[in-house]
């Protein structure tokens, strides 16, 4: 046992020429040699390369510089592989690929950009007009063989020469990468390269991966270069001649590269294309689920033409459907919590008609809760008087001489001891305050109707009011209201002056055909819109509770547009001249929600409206076909039976 303890020597030597050895299988040839001289047939060498795969594990692999070899000695594992070895094509295949990955991969991965056809077709020109100006100051001819003599410069010979190894030429250029676009090709070396030759020659070591040798070799950028040339000349070689023949006065830069555009190869590609378009047809042929049956075994009937004629027009009417659908937008809701500013301004509209009360009464007040008042609103606020009948204009009244006229003017019903009679307004108002009574209706009496309210209530007799327009309110709790009476603020307080006619004297029945917070937007719904309160007598409060919701609405463009939505309740009370709180009028009390609605228009994507159309389609032919079949065979049957008398 102790005499196959290797010394460390030992080990250094075997673990250099396992190193080396495994470093050669990234060699295709050397492949090829193993496997012709029959190494890959022999057990104990398969063996071997078994053992050798420790190399894959990390503490090895760092010294490998080919890490390829790891990737064969895998695929060598493998019968298959080793037999391949064998043939020549295989291991040259392999190698081909190898110098791809290094050509294409691996410098794309640097960045290395390869020239374009249209740097090449340049650089091909260059050198082919530079070729033809060397040969065409030879004063040598040429006989043509028919006897005659020709000059050389215009001779077939001359271009025949000038076309050999043309390509070749372009393996003098070396890549400078100090320049710009196609300036980065030229000949001579580029100022990195004398740079580093010139540090080489003063005993500088410098490292870039490769020989020195090999430093000036042509880059895999030239190479390219001169490939793309052999393919443009085997293409564009008959252009090329008849330019040398009839058209050297155009540059042949511009007649080659600029005008042809590389047509014929378009056109060579258009061609391999379309065959393999052909035979890839041919092939799904052989895919086709749905093999339509000769239509002499087709069997047509009157019913299945039915059914075929009802799931078209029941196709036609779903696709219709799906159609509008698809073309109309989608709102979707969503539920958050109001983060607006609070000092945001409020815009209030309305549009409403009071049929039995003359504008000259209307106040249009609003107040808060943060004690702002705006009394009376005239800005932005627009009332327009109707006239039912012509009949009351210029209606005269007793005036107050007539009423002085008389002896004992009547209290009314509130005459005592003390008072026997009413010769004034004042004289039966006292008369009811010391009985205890409310004067309710003051243009009964004939002593007030000189006064001016009771006069502008019986010049306003078959009169109404259409009060429009709108109003801005900060954005907190608060009221709107359209009532009777002259409104003023006393301490804090709105209150309305009637200057004494009763609550009874003014109708507050009306009509809203409008009446929103904020601006509208796309299905926006108004609660109050059409809304008419009908008041049998005077006297009427009519109160609104309103729900402000915020809500925002996002259309396909992405704009927002911030507005209001609400819910409504209503409530009616009759007021009366001793009730202490109350005001005949149109009220709206409105609060705010802490939610916030915001409402996203949404487009139906284009791939759910094919889904559904498909499914339409196919939906209802499978129907159509399952009811034609079941009826058409149990037709068939049935008739079978009656042909063969077994049907009772």
């Amino acid at each position: 046992m102790l005499n196959n303890i290797e010394s460390e020597e030992e080990q250094r030597i075997r673990f250099q020429v396992e190193l080396e050895f495994v470093q050669c299988l990234a060699n295709p040839n050397y492949l090829n040699y193993l496997a012709q001289r029959d190494f890959f047939k022999n057990p104990a060498f398969i063996n071997y390369l078994k053992y050798l795969l420790y190399w894959k594990r990390q503490e090895y692999a760092k010294y490998l510089k080919f890490p390829q070899c790891l990737y064969i000695l895998e695929l060598l594992q493998t019968e298959e592989f080793r037999t391949a070895m064998m043939r020549v094509p295989n291991s040259k295949f392999l190698e081909d690929q190898m110098l791809l990955q290094w050509q294409f991969y691996i410098r794309k991965r640097d960045s290395v950009r390869l020239p374009s056809r249209c740097e090449t077709c340049k650089y091909l020109a260059l050198e082919l007009e530079a070729r033809f100006s060397e040969t065409g100051q030879s004063p040598e001819t040429t006989f043509n063989g028919r006897g005659g003599t020709k000059k050389y410069r215009d001779s077939e010979l001359r271009f025949i020469e000038t076309m050999e190894n043309l390509c070749d030429r372009l393996l003098e250029y070396n890549l400078h990468k100090e320049h710009k676009n196609s300036l980065r090709f030229a000949r001579g070396q580029s100022e990195t390269m004398k740079t580093l030759h010139g540090l080489v020659n003063r005993g500088v070591q410098v490292e870039l991966g490769l020989p020195y040798e090999l430093w000036d070799s042509p880059s895999v950028e030239i190479t390219r270069m001169k490939q793309d040339c052999e393919t443009i000349l085997e293409n564009n070689e008959e252009a090329i001649e008849r330019w040398y023949y009839a058209k050297q006065k155009e540059p042949l830069r511009h007649y080659l590269c600029e005008n042809r555009s590389f047509l014929h190869i378009i056109l060579h590609t258009v061609v391999i294309n379309f065959r393999m378009l052909s035979q890839v047809i041919r092939q799904m042929r052989r895919l086709d689920a749905y093999s339509k049956p000769v239509e002499d075994f087709r069997i047509r009937t009157a019913f299945g033409g039915t059914v075929t004629l009802i799931s078209s027009v029941v196709i036609g009417i779903l696709f219709f459907n799906e159609l509008m659908t698809y073309l109309s937008t989608e709102i979707v809701e969503e539920l958050l919590v109001d983060t607006t500013v609070g000092d945001a301004r409020l815009k209030i509209n309305f549009d409403i008609v009071f049929p039995a009360m003359a504008c000259s009464f209307l106040s249009v007040d609003a107040m808060d809760a943060s004690g702002q008042f705006q009394n009376d609103v005239t800005e932005n606020v627009w009332k327009e008087p109707i006239h039912w009948s012509e009949n009351n204009v210029g209606t005269t009244t007793p005036t107050v001489q007539q009423s002085k006229a008389r002896n004992c003017g009547s209290c009314y019903g509130a005459e005592t001891s003390e008072i026997q009679c009413c010769n004034s307004c004042d004289d039966v108002m006292e008369a009811y305050k010391r009985k205890g009574w409310a004067l309710n209706s003051m243009d009964s009496v004939e002593q007030c109707r000189d006064r001016e309210w009771v006069q502008k209530l019986h010049h306003s007799l078959n009169q109404g009011c259409h009060v429009y327009g709108w109003l801005e309110v900060s954005k907190v709790t608060g009221n709107f209201h359209i009532a009777p009476g002259s409104s003023v603020k006393d301490v804090h307080v709105h209150v309305h002056n009637l200057h004494q006619l009763g609550p009874s004297a003014f109708n507050t029945s009306h009509t809203i055909k409008h009446f929103s917070f904020g601006q509208s937007f796309p299905g926006k719904k108004f609660p109050l819109d059409g809304e008419t309160v009908i008041a049998n007598k005077g006297g009427v409060m009519v109160h609104y509770f309103v729900k402000i919701v915020p809500t925002v609405y996002v259309d396909l463009k992405q704009n927002r547009l911030l507005t209001h939505q609400f819910s409504v309740t209503k409530s009616k009370l009759d007021i009366d001249v001793n009730s202490p709180d109350g005001l005949p009028g149109f009220f709206v009390s409105y609060e705010f929600s802490p939610l916030m609605v915001q409402l996203n228009e949404k487009e139906k994507p284009f791939t759910h409206f094919l889904t559904d159309i498909c499914v339409i389609v196919g939906g209802v032919f499978t129907v159509a076909s399952l009811i034609d079949s079941f009826l058409y065979h149990s037709s068939r049957k049935l008739a079978e039976k009656i042909r063969q008398g077994k049907f009772n």
